[in-house]
């Protein structure tokens, strides 16, 4: 793209301050092209870690409620309470052959799963924001019983029995 000087002058200066204009127009559109993609980029990631999150909040939802929470007072149940770094509290009951699992799954669909869902759904929530549990984000944490220490990370296949939670049990979220 050429410009044509409106004042005689001589013509290679003319030409080279015209083609000097022309590349830095050209420099500032394909900055702002590679800004542009680098944007759309980062919405499609964005979309996609959200889509990503409420999926596994839905398969966890769907294993909580293939094994529904016992009703009080039945045999072989107690109660596990998972303490929040913001300082409250979530519960529910559990049996001691419920696998280690479950308890992840609990404390993750009750901390991210409404605003995971409603980032899905394009309502404006964000995938990462901590539902008002402190920060809590799947697979960013580990649960821990403070005496005697123990130490129980998300993926462990062993029943709450097997892991030595037998008893109403109180764990605290450990971040990473």
């Amino acid at each position: 793209m050429l410009l044509y000087c409106s004042v005689p002058c001589a013509a290679a200066p003319c030409r080279a301050k015209q083609e000097s204009i022309a590349a830095a127009q050209e420099a500032a559109e394909a900055q702002q092209l590679a800004e542009q993609e680098s944007a759309a980029a980062a919405a499609r990631a964005e979309a996609d870690a959200a889509r990503a999150l409420a999926e596994l909040l839905q398969s966890k939802r769907q294993r909580l409620e293939s094994s529904p929470e016992p009703a009080p007072g039945e045999a072989g149940s107690f109660t596990v309470v998972v303490r929040l770094p913001d300082g409250s509290r979530k519960g529910r009951r559990f049996r001691g052959s419920d696998q280690l699992q479950a308890v992840f799954d609990f404390v993750d669909v009750q901390c991210t799963g409404t605003d995971a869902a409603a980032a899905a759904g394009g309502s404006g929530g964000a995938a990462g924001s901590d539902g008002g549990c402190g920060g809590v984000r799947p697979g960013a944490y580990r649960l821990v019983t403070q005496f005697p220490r123990k130490v129980y990370v998300e993926g462990s296949s062993q029943s709450l029995a097997d892991a030595g939670i037998t008893s109403d049990s109180a764990l605290f979220i450990e971040q990473l």
